[in-house]
């Protein structure tokens, strides 16, 4: 990420990689990294709400196909 409209990470990248898997299905492995702001770091709880919605919803998504 080189630009964000809320200030909550100073640094915040992600890579996913999808891999077929021997029973012909797939595999999504997806990893995040970044450090937050002072103003992220105190508002841990709602970073913390933000990265499990993310999460939740990208599992809904791919299960849904």
């Amino acid at each position: 990420m080189n630009h964000a409209n809320l200030p909550l990470f100073r640094y915040f990248a992600e890579d996913y990689l999808v891999e077929t898997t021997p029973s012909g299905g797939s595999r999504f492995t997806w990893t995040l990294a970044g450090e937050s702001t002072p103003i992220g770091a105190s508002g841990a709880p709602i970073l913390g709400a933000l990265i499990r919605s993310l999460f939740k919803d990208t599992r809904a998504y791919f299960n849904a196909r």
